[in-house]
C-alpha cells in the first residue's frame, strides 16, 4: 500500500513538472464570456462626402427653423445595442443665432416613427464634427432613423448633403419650406444621403427593455 500511494505521488510530482515545463501564466484582456460583447460598427449611408448644403434657411441663417434630419439604416449588429458615438457635416451655412441643436433616434423602417432617445449640446459650426453620446442611447431594433434636430424659428441650417447615391432613407422635416411631415429628400428634387453616422458600441441588457416599451414600438 505504502509503494502504490508512493507510485501515486512520484506520478502527481511528475505530471505536475511537465505541465509547468509546457504551459505557461499568461493575462487576457479580452471580454469575459459573461459580460455583455463589443460589437462596433458605424452606421451610415453614402461617402460621407458633401457635395452641397441642404436644409431649410434664408441668406444669412436667420430663419428657416425648425430643420429636422434623419437618415435611415439598417444595423448588421443583432439589436438591442447601445448609440455611442455621432459624426456629422455642418455645410457653409451657419447661423449666428443658433443655441440648440441635439443628436436624435428614432425607430423606423419605411420612414422614422416614434422618438426614442437625443442628447443636446451639439457644436454647430462649420465643418466636420464628432460627438460622444453619454448616456448611451440603447436602440431595441435594427432598422433605425438617426440625425438632427434644430428646434429655434429664428434659424436657418444646412447640412453636408452626399448627393453621389441615394439609399431613399434620407429625410427632412421642415414646416417653413414646406415640409410639415418627414419628407423624403428624393421627392424634393435632392436625392442623397446626410453626411452623419451613428456608432454603435455594447449591447444593451435585455433587462432594461420593458414589455410597455417593446410593444409601443410595434403598434
Amino acid at each position: 500500500m505504502f509503494k502504490g500511494l508512493l507510485t501515486g505521488i512520484l506520478s502527481l510530482v511528475l505530471l505536475a513538472s511537465g505541465a509547468a515545463a509546457v504551459n505557461t501564466l499568461a493575462g487576457y484582456s479580452g471580454t469575459p464570456a459573461g459580460a455583455p460583447q463589443m460589437r462596433p460598427e458605424t452606421l451610415f449611408q453614402g461617402d460621407l462626402i458633401a457635395e452641397m448644403g441642404l436644409g431649410c434657411s434664408n441668406g444669412v441663417g436667420t430663419s428657416g427653423g425648425p430643420n429636422d434630419i434623419v437618415q435611415g439604416v439598417a444595423a448588421a449588429s443583432a439589436p438591442p445595442f447601445n448609440i455611442t458615438g455621432h459624426y456629422y457635416e455642418i455645410y457653409t451655412q451657419v447661423s449666428p443665432t443658433i443655441t440648440a441643436l441635439s443628436f436624435i433616434v428614432h425607430t423606423g423602417m419605411a420612414m422614422p416613427g416614434a422618438e426614442i432617445g437625443r442628447q443636446g449640446g451639439l457644436v454647430w459650426s462649420q465643418g466636420a464634427h464628432t460627438a460622444v453620446i453619454a448616456p448611451h442611447i440603447p436602440v431595441p431594433t435594427a432598422f433605425l432613423f438617426f440625425g438632427q434636430n434644430q428646434p429655434q424659428s429664428n434659424v436657418g441650417m444646412r447640412w453636408g448633403l452626399d448627393t453621389s447615391s441615394s439609399a431613399s432613407s434620407a429625410y427632412i422635416r421642415a414646416p417653413a419650406c414646406g415640409a410639415t411631415a418627414w419628407t423624403l429628400l428624393d421627392q424634393l428634387g435632392f436625392p442623397g444621403n446626410w453626411c452623419i453616422s451613428a456608432e454603435i458600441g455594447g449591447t444593451s441588457p435585455v433587462e432594461i427593455q420593458s414589455w410597455g416599451s417593446m410593444k409601443s414600438l410595434y403598434q
